[in-house]
């Protein structure tokens, strides 16, 4: 693979790992798990991809003479990279928030069990009389 085929075939790669990061992070914003999951194993896919290509990458971005066209190519695959890493950034922080307000929404509901004041139900549907002693998150 030349120069120009490699610079091709990773702005091809880093393009989709941009548009799935917009997925992923839709799906966030979404909460939606199924779609969580489908995209992740996309991501996880055309990261393998990339880590193919990396060592021949690497070797292109410190290559210090490459023609005017070679170039350009490069200074657009770091402007993706950078691209993606920014948009990888903000879907991190958005899954740590959606993480944070679960575990606050477990431990209310764990403060609520231990004053009795959630009330449950029992395999029928009928509302149960006393304090529940599961534990939370276990059916």
């Amino acid at each position: 693979m030349d120069k120009l085929e490699l610079l091709l075939s990773a702005g091809k790669l880093l393009n989709t790992l941009s548009s799935i990061l917009d997925r992923e992070r839709e799906a966030l914003g979404e909460r939606n798990d199924v779609a969580l999951t489908s995209v992740a194993d996309q991501k996880q896919s055309i990261l393998n991809e990339i880590a193919l290509i990396e060592p021949k990458l690497i070797e292109l971005f410190e290559e210090a003479s490459l023609s005017e066209e070679e170039d350009t190519g490069v200074e657009s695959l770091r402007d993706l990279l950078a691209a993606c890493r920014d948009k990888n950034r903000i879907n991190g922080q958005l899954a740590a928030s959606g993480l944070n307000v679960m575990e606050k929404s477990i431990a209310i509901l764990e403060s609520l069990m231990q004053i009795g004041r959630v009330r449950t139900y029992d395999a029928e549907g009928r509302r149960e009389s006393g304090v529940a002693k599961r534990n939370i998150g276990v059916a």
